[in-house]
Order: C-alpha cells, then sequence, then structure tokens
C-alpha cells in the first residue's frame, strides 16, 4: 500500500486488490490465483496509470476489469474528500466510465455483473441499507462523496467530455469497428477516437501523475481490455506506441496461461507462428520444417522463430482453423484482410458429385419479343424432394448478376469442441446439403426482370421442391416477397453483408466437414477469391470479383443452423 497518513485522508483503510477481491467481495476461491497475480502487478506492482490487456479469450480480461471498477469505486469511496484528494473543485462529480461497443452491451456484460457483485458483497450491501449507495442499470453511486460509477456505449463519445475521470474501462474495444462514412471522416476507427477522448480527459486531470504518485491516494487508471482481433488493432496500437514508458503496464496472455494446470492436459505440441510469408503450423516433428519458408533448411530447432507450446486438448481447433485457433487462444492476430477460406482443400472435399449438377454455368437471359426471359429446361429433377429447403435470392441491380441457392438439413451430428474457456463441450450441429445454386448474369443492355427471378422459384415448386423459407438480400425485393408470400411462400428479408454471421456459420460448417455442395464452378470461384476484412467487420470479394452465389450459399447454411434441432434425435428402440 501506499505511504499515506489513512486518519487524515480515509474514513476506513482500503485493503488491497487481493483482500478486496476474496473479502470485500467474497469472492475467494473463484478467482483464479495467476488472474489474481494479474491484479497485484497492475494494482501494487508499479505506479500505472495506463493498463492495455489482450492476447486470448478466456484468460480473464473482463473479470479483471469488473474488479478494477469496482476497486477503483472502493477506493475512492472511502476518502473523506475524494475532490480535495485529487485537486478537483468542491461538489465536483468523480466519476469511473465502463465503456461497451454499445451503451447496452455495456449495461449487460459490466454493470449487470457489478451490481450483483456489489449486492453479494456485505459491505457494499451495508453501505446501500444505510443508503449511501444507489444502482440503477447504468450507474452506481455514493451521492454523499459525490463519486459515480457509470457505463456508456462507444458510439457515444460525446459522454466521457466534460466528465472528472478517476478510471476508466474500454471493454472488447478490438472489436467496435470501423464507420467507413460518418461526420468523423472515412474509415473512423471508433475504438481509437474513443481512447484518445479518454486520454486527454486523463491528460488534461492527471498529467503529472507519476511524478506526484506518492502524493496521491492510489492513482486513477485507464484501462483497455481486448482479446486480438487483426494485427493492427487498438491495443497492438497501444503496444507499439506506449510499451516500456514509465506507469504503463501491458498483459498479454494465451487461454490457459491464468487457469490452473491441472485443467489440461500435461501433454503439449508446438505451433510455429509463421509470418507473412507463411501461415502458422503444426510441428510434431523435424519434418514438419520442411518447405519452410521463413527460414529455409532449417528447423524449429536452430531457426529461432517463435514456436508456442499448446496444450494438446487443443489440437482439434488448431487442426480445423490453425489462423482462427492462434487467435482466439494464442492471442496471436495477423493481417486486417485475409483469404477468407484459407484451405481450399475443406471446401472441396465438401464437393460431393454423387449431388446432380442441374447447372454447370451461370444462366443467360434470352431475348423475346423485346424482352429478357430466363430459359428453364422442362426436365424432372434427380433431387430429393422429401427435404423441405431454405432458399436465398441475391438479387442483382443493373448490371449486377442475381445469385440463388437452396438446401437442407440433412441430419444432426454429435461434436465434441473446446471453448474460449478451454472447457471440452458437446455441441449437436447440422449436415447440411446445398444441391442447387445457379448465377443469372444480366444482359449487356439492361438488368434482369425480378419476375424471371420468381420464375426460378415457380419452376422449383412445379418439380415437386417445397420452400421452408425463402430469403431476399435487399428491400427492392419487397414487391417479390408480397406477391411469393400471395402465393403462400413464406419469405423475409436477409443481408450477408450486415451480419456476417452468415459467412462464418458457412466457414464453420466446411471447415467441420458438415457440407455437402453440389459442383457449381461459378460458386467454386466466387468463394475461393473472398477476403475478411477484419477491421470493417465484412467477408467482401475483391475488386474485380463477385459473391453473388456465395452469398446465397452463405445465407442457406446460416437458417439451416439457426432453424436446426439443438440435440440430436431421439431413437426408437425397438426388439
Amino acid at each position: 500500500m501506499r505511504a499515506i497518513d489513512f486518519k487524515q485522508l480515509y474514513d476506513y483503510p482500503p485493503v488491497d486488490v487481493v483482500d478486496f477481491t476474496e473479502k470485500v467481495l467474497g469472492l475467494k476461491g473463484q478467482i483464479w490465483s495467476r488472474l489474481l497475480d494479474k491484479l497485484v502487478e497492475a494494482w501494487h506492482g508499479g505506479d500505472y496509470w495506463l493498463v492495455v490487456l489482450d492476447g486470448a479469450t478466456g484468460w480473464g480480461k473482463t473479470t479483471f476489469v469488473k474488479i478494477s471498477l469496482a476497486y477503483l469505486f472502493y477506493n475512492a469511496i472511502a476518502l473523506k474528500n475524494p475532490q480535495r484528494a485529487f485537486g478537483f473543485a468542491r461538489g465536483s462529480q468523480l466519476s469511473i466510465l465502463g465503456i461497451g461497443k454499445t451503451k447496452e452491451q455495456s449495461k449487460n456484460i459490466i454493470m449487470n455483473d457489478l451490481r450483483v457483485m456489489f449486492k453479494n458483497s456485505p459491505f457494499f450491501e451495508k453501505l446501500r441499507k444505510l443508503r449511501r449507495l444507489y444502482t440503477t442499470r447504468t450507474e452506481i453511486r455514493e451521492p454523499h462523496k459525490g463519486v459515480y460509477l457509470l457505463v456508456a456505449g462507444s458510439l457515444h463519445d460525446e459522454n466521457i467530455l466534460g466528465l472528472n475521470l478517476l478510471g476508466a474501462v474500454m471493454e472488447e474495444a478490438n472489436f467496435w469497428g470501423v464507420l467507413l462514412k460518418s461526420k468523423k471522416g472515412t474509415n473512423y476507427n471508433i475504438a481509437t477516437e474513443v481512447f484518445e477522448q479518454l486520454l486527454r480527459r486523463f491528460y488534461s486531470r492527471h498529467s503529472d501523475i507519476v511524478r506526484r504518485a506518492e502524493e496521491l491516494p492510489f492513482i486513477p487508471k485507464l484501462i483497455v481490455a481486448s482479446s486480438n482481433y487483426y494485427r493492427h488493432d487498438l491495443t497492438e496500437q497501444l503496444r507499439e506506441e506506449w510499451e516500456g514508458r514509465e506507469g504503463v503496464y501491458f498483459a498479454k496472455m494465451a487461454t490457459w496461461d491464468t487457469k490452473p494446470v491441472s485443467m489440461f492436459s500435461p501433454k503439449a505440441f508446438k505451433v510455429c507462428i509463421g509470418n507473412h510469408l507463411q501461415i502458422p503450423r503444426i510441428i510434431d516433428s523435424i519434418k514438419d520444417c520442411s518447405g519452410c519458408l521463413i527460414h529455409p533448411n532449417k528447423t524449429y530447432k536452430t531457426c529461432k522463430h517463435q514456436i508456442v507450446e499448446v496444450p494438446e486438448d487443443f489440437r482439434y481447433a488448431f487442426e480445423r482453423d490453425i489462423i482462427g485457433a492462434m487467435r482466439d487462444f494464442v492471442g496471436i492476430a495477423y493481417n486486417a484482410i485475409e483469404p477468407f477460406i484459407r484451405y481450399p482443400e475443406k471446401l472441396y472435399a465438401c464437393i460431393d458429385d454423387s449431388i446432380t449438377a442441374i447447372f454447370t454455368k451461370e444462366l443467360q437471359l434470352v431475348k423475346k419479343g423485346g424482352r429478357y426471359e430466363l430459359y428453364l429446361p422442362d426436365i424432372e429433377l434427380p433431387l430429393r424432394i422429401d427435404k423441405p429447403r431454405y432458399a436465398h435470392v441475391d438479387l442483382g441491380l443493373k448490371y449486377d448478376a442475381t445469385g440463388f441457392a437452396m438446401g437442407y438439413v440433412d441430419r444432426v451430428e454429435k461434436f465434441e469442441r473446446i471453448d474460449a474457456n478451454g472447457f471440452k463441450t458437446t455441441e449437436y450441429l447440422p449436415v447440411i446439403v446445398v444441391d442447387f445454386m445457379v448465377k443469372i448474369e444480366p444482359p449487356e443492355d439492361g438488368e434482369i426482370p425480378i419476375e424471371e427471378v420468381r420464375k426460378l422459384i415457380y419452376w422449383l415448386s412445379s418439380k415437386g421442391i417445397r420452400f421452408k423459407q425463402i430469403t431476399f438480400d435487399m428491400f427492392q425485393s419487397v414487391d417479390s416477397m408480397q406477391i411469393l408470400q400471395s402465393k403462400g411462400y413464406n419469405t423475409d428479408y436477409f443481408s450477408v453483408d450486415r451480419d456476417t454471421d452468415a459467412y462464418y456459420t458457412f466457414r464453420n460448417a466446411l471447415y467441420d466437414g458438415r457440407l455437402k455442395l453440389v459442383r457449381y464452378q461459378p460458386f467454386i470461384d466466387e468463394v475461393l477469391s473472398l477476403e475478411d476484412d477484419l477491421e470493417r467487420g465484412k467477408v467482401d470479394h475483391p475488386p474485380d470479383g463477385s459473391k453473388d452465389v456465395a452469398d446465397a450459399v452463405a445465407s442457406v447454411v446460416y437458417h439451416c443452423t439457426i432453424n436446426a434441432p439443438s440435440t440430436m434425435p431421439a431413437q426408437i428402440i425397438t426388439d
């Protein structure tokens, strides 16, 4: 603790962060000991005013943040006169701020848990009964001392203006995203702007915080906590700019670093982290180093490139998607723009040539009597008609192609997983068949008549296909949706550009081998050219590419997944 005259400054002397966690909050035995060590380092290991926590998911950043917010509040209200202690005018409101991507997220992730912590703490519950503590969905306050613990949303950074900050937390800031067009200009990085706002507030009040450290009852803290997302996100920028400076603390941990070693297998495997030349790779022996582009003709024993030891429990996750596993479990992120499908062989493994392709290339419209029509052959479809289909129409505007796909849930299978916290879990996931896809090219001098797209749906229905749901990607399709609804079809609006979960759901199913896809070359070409733009939060095609059919397939897989049973079907046992 600091060399402070407790009788003069405090109503009661505050305890250290370990006693606060275990005794005041009553969390003894509930917080991993190695996570407590990180709290001790940040709070008592130096005069730290800036704390940056990043790395993997699941190592305890959010718990660290909540305990730190509560500890800031606890220290502030212990003071007889917190305003005088920090040089603020009498009657000033002193604020401790928790900020998430949105205010609603801040309330749900930060404030709800803090309210529960305070309610379960005899110390804070006593204050509440004495009417020295008040809680709402957005704040916890001690009005007699003028200390407020507030939450805000990153998109409302004006809330920061005017606050006298004793502390602030930015939660999962690397995921706040970029506004491509805003009043701030193009490519406006939300997290960076909010950090700059907070930094200005801190500098305006605490610019000499390190020099005056011994005079202050405690060090106000600005905490940025987030899992890594891409290589140049906010926490990486802060590391480049601030690491090594006085008063700044960094902690970058893997998922298993703060957990008891007994939770994981004692056996581990090696992973070379790779670089811009080469994606990471699992190293089980020297032969796995053959063909290395980083240090040719050397092995992991002699090349001195970074090798990570990973508990054997996580092997499946690394074999399935090593880039994603490195980001989620090790905390090493890669470029902001990466190929969306990093393993083309997994796509080809899901191509099922037993599914008859109705179309093998793009469809062209035929001009008849001054208008363009879609020619559809009068054939029997060699497809299963006992399964209701989910379908998606990616309507093209003028000079743009239209993509269409349909598919169904074949069955549900059991999958064993390692979750973000390192625990084994069981999931029941669907095996999905996408047995029809087509790309309709627009005429050179016009656009695709929407009624011709509806004709495709009617044609499929006439061949025995039943549709459970048909989704469209743009509001210009309202007329088509209403017409189809009047004929008994279930339609809805869905955009894969606004909800990227569709593409990630598709990729997860692809990497799991849970897809059976008809061979359709325009789709294969599109999906292998897709780019994962992590900074913009968007899956997109290159400037000279397209994704009309890929959008349709991703939507079909997504809707099959969210509507599939979440458990295995009951087995009927007969004698």
